[in-house]
């Protein structure tokens, strides 16, 4: 674990990371000292019994592939509370990580902009085989917040696409690639 220091004592935060595992929220949820509440895709909450789980550790349904304004709002809401957001930037698992990233979903950037609320990077690395292989070593590097979203202006999905960049480079200079 490197960069733990990053992750804001208190105050709100938008933990974003790259997915490659269902083990990832368990692994960062473990490893920050705070709660993270992360986005969770909807259907993770068809079976009561997981929608239960979920909910009891603080995660709320994000409908993929839309404008999900109440996913959005509940977010603002956590983070007006002052509490971290967690949300997996590329919007699914990347089951090829050696062909690169996934292009960032616009959730993250639109929770920036809404909230003015940092965006703290965090690459995971070889959590795609955890407890499968437990060959390579997992790691999980924060990086340093980025901030001043909030003063952005001009066309949203511009901007979101800047911002989602901007997330995706410090992830991947996080995960050792450029």
């Amino acid at each position: 674990i490197e960069g733990l220091e990053n992750i804001p004592k208190e105050g709100p935060g938008i933990v974003v990371a790259n997915h490659l595992s269902n083990w990832d929220p368990v692994i960062l949820g473990t490893i920050v000292p705070r709660q993270i509440f992360f986005m969770a895709k909807k259907e993770l909450f068809d079976n009561p019994i997981a929608a239960k789980a979920f909910k009891m550790v603080g995660a709320f349904k994000v409908r993929r592939g839309e404008a999900d304004r109440d996913a959005i709002r509940e977010a603002a809401e956590h983070l007006e509370q002052g509490r971290l957001v967690g949300v997996f930037v590329e919007g699914t698992r990347n089951r090829n990580i050696k062909e690169g990233f996934l292009p960032p979903q616009p959730g993250a950037a639109m929770l920036a902009v809404k909230t003015g609320a940092p965006i703290i990077p965090v690459a995971l690395v070889n959590t795609g085989g955890t407890f499968k292989k437990m060959r390579d070593k997992v790691i999980v590097r924060v990086g340093a917040a980025i901030t001043g979203f909030e003063t952005r202006a001009g066309k949203h999905r511009l901007i979101y696409d800047e911002i989602g960049g901007q997330i995706m480079k410090s992830i991947a200079t996080l995960y050792g690639v450029q």
